[in-house]
């Protein structure tokens, strides 16, 4: 990925911007690979949607759909699955929350406090 330094960002016109604010650029393919696996990170959902509807409208040979393959093909976990988005399988397939330190705490504090 090419480096854009404060001086070429403001340069890219504001439709080059993934979200308003000069927010995840998308100027090229190899940010807007950058801005998809950023938003996966520390976008809303609702950023993400619009992150991922504007990087396949400029870049239509770019895969938005990549962290689903590789869920399926076991190359990504369920947790990061679900933080990229991509939980509704587990709603489907009826499982069961996985066991985490947050589930202990509560099951805990349950059998402890009652309710």
């Amino acid at each position: 990925m090419a480096v854009l330094t404060a001086t070429a960002r403001k340069r890219i016109p504001a439709k080059s911007f993934a979200l308003p604010g000069g927010r995840y650029p998308i100027n090229d393919p190899a940010h807007a690979r950058n801005a998809l696996a950023r938003a996966s990170q520390h976008a809303s959902p609702a950023e993400k949607a619009t992150i991922r509807r504007k990087v396949k409208a400029k870049y239509p040979a770019i895969d938005i759909s990549g962290l689903k393959k590789m869920k399926a093909s076991g190359a990504i976990s369920q947790r990061a699955a679900e933080k990229n988005g991509l939980s509704e399988d587990r709603e489907e397939s009826g499982e069961e929350e996985p066991e985490t330190a947050s589930n202990r705490y509560k099951d805990a504090t349950q059998r402890i406090y009652g309710d």
